[in-house]
């Protein structure tokens, strides 16, 4: 027969390991982003080397960042010409255009991001949107 104390004993033991494998995971996380935080600052105190150096490290910048999400199960949110989804996208500005039917994204002020795995949402994508002109008039 199982004794009480013997199962929340377990049970601390099996939350004591999860807060240990969550901390490593976050300490994986930050080291990385430390990482790729002093390649930003090295790009950034790079003395001009033509207009395409600085563009040329921020994109490695960033795309150390993309694959430190993938890694991580996370996706990002909000692209130019999606349909606005009001589960996904927290719209900011609207502005009109004649030739859009549904509305949709203008433009992305600020990434949104989901896990991969279940779809939850972390954060909602701030974009501005196009309107029809008809949605104005009703």
């Amino acid at each position: 027969m199982i004794d009480l104390q013997d199962m929340l004993a377990a049970r601390e033991e099996r939350e004591l390991e999860l807060q240990r494998d969550t901390r490593r995971q976050l300490d994986t996380v930050f080291s990385r982003l430390a990482s790729i935080i002093g390649g930003a600052d090295r790009a950034l105190a790079c003395p001009e080397e033509g207009a395409n150096g600085g563009r040329d490290a921020l994109l490695t910048v960033r795309n150390q960042l993309l694959r430190l999400l993938e890694d991580h199960d996370i996706e990002l949110i909000g692209k130019s010409d999606d349909p606005i989804d009001p589960t996904l996208h927290v719209v900011v500005e609207t502005r009109v255009r004649p030739d859009s039917r549904i509305p949709r994204i203008d433009e992305v002020l600020s990434y949104g991001a989901r896990t991969t795995h279940d779809g939850r949402i972390l954060a909602q994508a701030q974009v501005v949107a196009t309107l029809p002109s008809n949605k104005l008039e009703g």
